[in-house]
């Protein structure tokens, strides 16, 4: 008869390794499969198969497993053993920095030539030679200082976000040959002058963001237009474009540089000063930009003879605070037949969001429009939405349009449950 040695070995030969995959698999903890994986090589095999299918992107010092609050020496053997599988990680630093060096050196040390994302919060660092990451495609950064002493590595992506200040000679002004997509996010600091030197060592960007940047002036379109030609997609949100100007010459003016943007596709210009709703529209035709995503802040048209250019590859557009006219919209979707969604967003008060709601859904049900075309969206800030308005809007909107009324301030008088029943078509938050 075998002994117990023999038989579990006899055992463990018949199974194959998705078998052993299967096993590991049902372990509850990254300890567990850590402890498992020093059985054997066959083990080690697959318990790295399980963990890069697991656990290849991590989050530290958060409540997301596997690593969550684990203690540094745990987390230190794991990355030992698993590091190089990691392709992802994002850390939010414990601020004993102690510890936080602790950390970043075992994840410099284990994973420098395997991750391709790192994002990291509240931890001020230097890229060197020492501290490099071979692999880095995509770095976040937020709310912290690095010094790049040196970074040779193939960055495709960078995310800058929430820093009320900045030196003088930001970390970020300098050339990165392979970046590709830049966002920054809530730098308070960042300046048209910063921005102008960076397009000008980046004119290879093919994907821009700048959100809620207060430092920014219309000044700006002038350096992306004249530096970083190569945009495909350009987002801005939360810039003040003019004081309250209805001149429509000089809101073109002020979007022409996008018309040096040749391989343009998606424009949003998000929560903005409004501009005359055809200006953009006859940049883009004008230049022959091939746009698919149009967003901005419209000023309705004073009239529905306005002629609005046909944008022949528009397939989707979306006006904030847009009372665009029944007559405007009709023509417009007449013209754009590649057309295949139309959201309008507004923050109006309880009655005069009934009010454009069932004007709008009405023009869509007389028209017949296509169920996915239309989407209304709707910040309400006062009053109440009674039981009868709320069964009006949903018996238009149902198998038309997409409703959604965002409630600030105010009240509706329908049950939860009903509510929910009919949130496809009609969703209140």
């Amino acid at each position: 008869m075998e002994n117990d040695q023999d038989s579990s070995h006899h055992i463990l030969n018949a199974l194959n390794n998705d078998c052993i995959g299967e096993i590991l698999d049902r372990l509850n903890s990254v300890i567990d499969l850590l402890n498992a994986s020093k059985v054997c090589q066959r083990f080690q095999q697959c318990a790295g198969d399980c963990f890069r299918s697991k656990y290849s992107m991590v989050r530290i010092n958060s409540d997301v497993e596997p690593f969550g609050k684990m203690p540094h020496v745990q987390m230190q053997r794991v990355l030992a053993a698993f590091g190089h599988l990691i392709s992802s990680i994002g850390w939010a630093a414990y601020r004993d920095r102690q510890r936080d060096d602790e950390i970043f050196q075992s994840i410099v040390r284990y994973c420098r030539k395997t991750l391709k994302c790192l994002e990291v919060s509240k931890y001020d660092f230097t890229l060197n030679e020492q501290h490099n990451f071979e692999a880095l495609e995509n770095l976040g950064i937020y709310m912290s200082q690095i010094r790049i002493v040196s970074l040779d590595v193939p960055l495709k992506i960078l995310h800058v976000n929430y820093y009320m200040e900045l030196d003088e000679n930001p970390w970020f002004l300098r050339a990165f040959p392979h970046l590709e997509e830049l966002y920054f996010d809530s730098v308070y600091a960042l300046s048209d002058d910063m921005l102008t030197e960076l397009f000008s060592l980046n004119p290879q960007l093919q994907r821009l963001e700048i959100i809620n940047c207060m430092g920014m002036t219309s000044n700006l379109f002038i350096s992306i237009g004249r530096y970083v030609q190569n945009l495909r997609y350009l987002r801005i949100r939360t810039l003040r474009l003019h004081e309250n100007s209805e001149d429509k010459t000089h809101h073109k003016n002020i979007i022409a540089p996008f018309g040096h943007l040749r391989n343009l596709k998606n424009l949003i210009l998000e929560e903005n000063s409004e501009l005359s709703f055809e200006v953009p529209f006859e940049i883009a035709a004008e230049n022959s930009l091939p746009i698919e995503t149009l967003e901005f802040t419209a000023m309705p048209p004073k009239n529905s003879d306005v002629i609005v250019p046909t944008l022949q590859t528009l397939k989707h557009l979306h006006l904030y605070y847009g009372n665009i006219s029944i007559d405007m919209l009709k023509k417009f979707i007449k013209n754009h037949i590649a057309l295949e969604k139309i959201i309008l967003e507004f923050h109006l008060n309880a009655t005069e969001t009934i009010k454009s709601a069932t004007k709008y859904l009405s023009f869509i049900k007389r028209e017949n429009y296509d169920n996915k075309l239309f989407e209304l969206k709707y910040s309400m800030f006062d009053g109440k939405i009674e039981a009868h308005e709320f069964y009006t809007i949903l018996k238009l909107a149902e198998n038309r349009a997409n409703v959604t009324i965002k409630i600030h301030k105010g009240q509706i008088c329908v049950p939860k449950d009903v509510r929910r029943a009919n949130q496809k078509w009609l969703n209140i938050l």
